[in-house]
Order: C-alpha cells, then structure tokens, then sequence
C-alpha cells in the first residue's frame, strides 16, 4: 500500500512555499562606538526588549503570522504530496457516489480527490495518519541519517493534508 517518494520534491514544495513568502525578519541597528551600525534580525528574545519601538512590534507580529501561514501550507502540501505519491491506491467509485449522496462536495482535480479519499476512507485518524507518514518516510529514505528521518516525521507530527 505505501511507497517512496522523492525527498527531493519534498525539498522543492518547501522552496516553493519559502519563495511564494519571501519573509524578511524585522531588524533593528545598534550604534557603534565609530558612529556607524550594526544591524540585526529581531528574535523571541530581542523583540522583548522594553526599547522595542511598537512599530517594530507590530512588523514582528506580522512575520510570526505570515511564518505560521507559511508553515502551515508547507505542511499541508508536503502532506498532500506524501499520501498523493505515497500511497497506491484508486478513489473508490462507490466512495464518490456515496460522498455525492450525502451531499458532500468533492475536490474536482484527481490529486485533491484522491487525498480526499485518503484522508476520510483510508486514514481515519491522526494515529493513521501519523503511522502512515512515518512509514512513508522509512520507505523513501533508505540510506539515510536516522536523525534526519527523524526531523523529517516530527516536521508532519499533527499535519494534515491540503484538500
């Protein structure tokens, strides 16, 4: 039932996703003792800084927002790809006419569908879900660092698919 697929398009969908983005963190300067500055990128540490103009604090609200935003599809699609690519398996034509039966709306392009189909038919629940992408994983990453592989399943621990 499950399959490798490519690391490498799991890489590529996280590019893709960096680059739809584009984030830049906010930056602050700092003088130097010569009169000239330093910059730097705010984290959770200097953001807190009582100094911290509220201008700044808004511009880091912002990119915390968009950086959520943008994790969360490059879970979703890195998921969607992974069960696509992952798992051999065809929609059920009796699964699609009893989804119109129920009046339940259907994703109209094939790869939608059939994550669809993997998601409410085949894995049920987010234990199904997580053991089927940790199997996946195993399968596509075969002379690969365990601790990499290990990143890469606790990187998807809670995600689900884009429909």
């Amino acid at each position: 039932m499950f399959k490798e697929i490519s690391l490498i398009q799991l890489q590529k969908i996280a590019e893709s996703v960096k680059e739809k983005y584009s984030l830049v963190k906010p930056t602050y300067a700092v003088s130097l003792p010569d009169g000239g500055k330093q910059i730097y990128e705010y984290d959770e540490t200097s953001i807190k800084d009582a100094q911290t103009p509220k201008e700044d604090l808004e511009k880091w609200e912002t990119y915390q927002t968009q950086f959520n935003l943008m994790q969360a599809e490059t879970n979703e699609k890195t998921t969607a790809y992974m069960f696509y690519s992952g798992i051999d398996c065809e929609v059920d034509p009796e699964w699609t006419e009893q989804q119109e039966w129920l009046g339940v709306k259907l994703p109209t392009n094939k790869f939608d569908l059939k994550v669809r189909y993997i998601t409410t038919e085949l894995l049920k629940t987010p234990f199904d879900i997580k053991a089927a992408i940790v199997e996946i994983m195993k399968l596509s990453s075969k002379g690969i660092d365990k601790s990499a592989v290990k990143a890469a399943e606790s990187m998807f621990s809670g995600s689900l698919p884009a429909e």
